[in-house]
């Protein structure tokens, strides 16, 4: 079963569920990723390139759903056969739930509330010292 990198908007509650429960119910929920329309949208665009555009899409979506608080958005590795495309750039809706093991890194906002603002990078060791970071 191949893997496939995909980005999470996510929310502080998901952070914590990450890091107590060791896993984070996602049935339904949308990810980014490189995505069939993406690739078809992209022809010149190398896998880096595509990627980073998902990541971009996830950092976005992550707006709306922190509702001004800071964005967070979690960088997963999912077997490809756990999202559902949509059809639409980058989106997918994902399937089960993520495990712990599956975060590969967190993207934290810099400055609640300004989406203009770089998001930081933390390894997903950093996982307990994003969620006390977040509260």
């Amino acid at each position: 079963m191949t893997d496939r990198r995909a980005y999470l908007p996510a929310v502080v509650a998901d952070v914590r569920a990450i890091v107590e429960s060791g896993r984070l119910p996602v049935a339904g929920r949308i990810v980014h990723a490189v995505s069939p329309a993406l690739e078809t949208a992209t022809p010149r665009a190398d896998l880096e390139e595509r990627e980073h555009r998902a990541f971009l899409d996830a950092a976005e979506a992550a707006v709306t759903l922190a509702g001004g608080a800071r964005r967070v958005v979690l960088a997963i590795d999912v077997p490809e056969a756990e999202i559902r495309w949509t059809g639409v750039g980058s989106e997918g809706r994902l399937q089960g739930e993520v495990a712990r093991r599956q975060v590969v890194s967190l993207h934290v906002d810099d400055a609640p509330g300004d989406p203009a603002t770089e998001l930081s990078w933390y390894d997903a060791t950093e996982a307990s010292h994003v969620r006390d970071l977040l509260s």
